[in-house]
């Protein structure tokens, strides 16, 4: 339960990035061995999670959205209330899943500590961010 927890807020850091600044400009080489493999080549750390992120999405854009609906306490409302998940090896409604998240994120607490932290984590979540929303607009909704 404690990986479930620390993946879970490690998301809703994401998720909770503040936006509406100019986006920055990232960068990234993704190449893919014969076996689809992606390797990311970045020059900044921003770059790297940008290539990370494009290239996660590219193989899990619906496990990684469902992620996201988890630790913003939203499954009740795309996925109906009754129905469940599995939370580390527990099968959970989502409903309770919601009350869950929502009491254990703290989405202002994580801003601000998203802005005091290290440069070089920021650089990647902004970056993360910024390359699992390019992907979006790459497919479009058709894409999904």
């Amino acid at each position: 339960m404690r990986y479930v927890t620390s993946a879970a807020l490690g998301l809703a850091l994401i998720a909770a990035t503040p936006v509406g600044a100019a986006p920055a400009h990232f960068s990234a080489t993704i190449t893919r061995t014969t076996f689809g493999i992606p390797h990311i080549r970045a020059t900044t750390w921003g770059g790297l999670g940008y290539g990370v992120a494009y290239a996660y999405a590219q193989d899990n854009l619906c496990m990684l959205a469902e992620e996201f609906a988890t630790v913003a306490g939203e499954r009740s409302r795309w996925f109906g209330p009754k129905e469940s998940a599995v939370l580390g090896f527990d099968k959970i409604d989502n409903l309770s899943s919601d009350v869950f998240f929502r009491s254990v994120i703290d989405v202002p607490t994580l801003r601000a500590g998203m802005a005091r932290g290290n440069p070089t984590t920021r650089a990647l979540v902004r970056g993360y961010v910024a390359g699992y929303n390019k992907l979006l607009r790459d497919i479009g909704p058709a894409g999904v």
